[in-house]
């Protein structure tokens, strides 16, 4: 008989609710921290995530910014995306160099007042790359790829993505059975 898994309880061996929620749709733990999903079954893995260096420093960070700030931050899938755009844009149009996003202190800087994990220049420059490409493009593509990321930002929409892709799967099958038992007609 499968053991059965009581979310809750796995929350809170996990850290807590301010770390971890239950998505009951998919049935798998998310980290609210690092963005980080997992079938609520798979223990092992979720228990892995726990030891990683990125959930730990987050954990690290979201503990000093619980201590001054008493609030948790919502971290949706793209808000580092957009960090990391916001962030090259304000160094480029400011005439910093994106290699001084490597100095110690102005990392540390930003990591205490932002409490975001600050990218590497080699990231800080693709991201550039792509603002420029953009930056280039006619307004009318332009504005489409702005509307497409706002649209791709809406948490539902992220979910009803999620549960298209999970379900695509089974629709494969299932469709290679029919398949399988009817001959394809040609008009």
């Amino acid at each position: 008989m499968p053991k059965i898994v009581v979310p809750s309880v796995l929350i809170k061996e996990l850290g807590g609710t301010k770390i971890w929620t239950y998505v009951p749709m998919t049935k798998s733990l998310l980290c609210k921290l690092c963005n980080f999903s997992a079938k609520a079954s798979r223990k092992s893995v979720l228990d892995q995530h726990g030891q990683c260096a990125r959930h730990k420093n987050n954990v690290e960070l979201h503990i000093k910014g619980d201590k001054t700030t008493q609030k948790l931050f919502n971290v949706n899938k793209y808000s580092d995306k957009i960090f990391n755009t916001d962030l090259a844009r304000a160094l480029m149009s400011a005439n910093i160099p994106l290699a001084k996003i490597d100095n110690k202190e102005f990392k540390d800087f930003l990591v205490k007042y932002t409490k975001k994990k600050i990218p590497s220049r080699i990231t800080m420059t693709r991201t550039h790359e792509k603002v420029e490409f953009i930056k280039q493009m006619p307004d009318e593509e332009n504005n489409g790829i702005e509307e497409s990321k706002k649209l791709f930002e809406d948490v539902s929409l992220a979910k009803d993505i999620a549960l298209i892709k999970s379900n695509f799967k089974v629709l494969k099958k299932r469709l290679i059975q029919l398949k399988e038992r009817l001959p394809l007609v040609h008009n």
